[in-house]
């Protein structure tokens, strides 16, 4: 079985090879590394990554505790990662990518810069706006169900480009603004999720963003997966992975 193969599994399918011991969790950590090791460079999805050697280490003690029948959950042995946006103890945390090691000086550390300027009265009226917000959006969503757009208003864009500064004639003010559609779903504090929709014509991935009413964390789950059923895109993959 190749890397691609035990790689684009699904979680449910890992978790089950892993129990019935048809793979060890050894194997699936080998074949994320590969396949990481093969991508990556490409396509600058891991930024950073526990060095191979403690991965394995790692893998192995998952291994000897299913040997030993110890209690273990559900995802036991399964690779995962993790968004690269808190510091992590032992860890370089980066916040997304790399060239914030060039480029830190208009985007984190301009951040930092806002937040030491604000004061009591400013961060309380802006909680009072987003309250505000909060209700509006909550009313809204009592006569729609579901809250379906873009995750972002553009694909993925070069690596060496700090930051998209205009789309379709309109400048966007900071670094972030080219997502505005997604943190402004997260200001709303609503549950959402992003789902595979597809490929730009250059093979680029389309993610869409289902929102639903507050608290209705597993509607959301529900339509993510009948419309990944019904389309079908999450089993398409560019052509640089395979």
């Amino acid at each position: 079985m190749s890397n691609s193969e035990i790689c684009f599994m699904t979680a449910t399918e890992m978790a089950e090879r892993i129990r019935t011991r048809d793979l060890s969790c050894r194997d699936f950590m080998e074949a994320h590394l590969n396949q990481i090791d093969r991508i990556n460079p490409m396509v600058n999805a891991i930024v950073t990554r526990v060095p191979a050697e403690q991965a394995m280490d790692q893998a192995a003690a998952a291994d000897e505790a299913l040997a030993r029948g110890e209690a273990v959950g559900p995802l036991h042995g399964l690779p995962i990662a993790h968004k690269d946006l808190v510091p992590n103890s032992g860890m370089r945390t980066t916040w997304g990518s790399p060239i914030y090691k060039d480029f830190i000086k208009d985007s984190v550390i301009w951040n930092i810069e806002q937040g030491q300027v604000l004061t009591g009265p400013r961060i309380g009226r802006a909680e009072k706006k987003r309250t505000e917000l909060y209700h509006r959006v909550r009313e809204f969503m009592e006569t729609h169900e579901f809250l379906v757009c873009p995750v972002n208003q553009v694909p993925p864009f070069d690596v060496n480009q700090q930051w998209i500064e205009e789309i379709n004639g309109v400048k966007m003010a900071s670094y972030i603004d080219w997502m505005r559609s997604c943190y402004y779903v997260t200001i709303t504090g609503l549950p959402a999720i992003s789902v595979p929709c597809g490929f730009t014509p250059e093979g680029l991935p389309v993610g869409m963003q289902i929102v639903d009413r507050p608290n209705a964390e597993f509607s959301v789950l529900q339509l993510a997966h009948a419309f990944e059923c019904a389309t079908g895109f999450w089993k398409q993959r560019p052509a640089v992975v395979m």
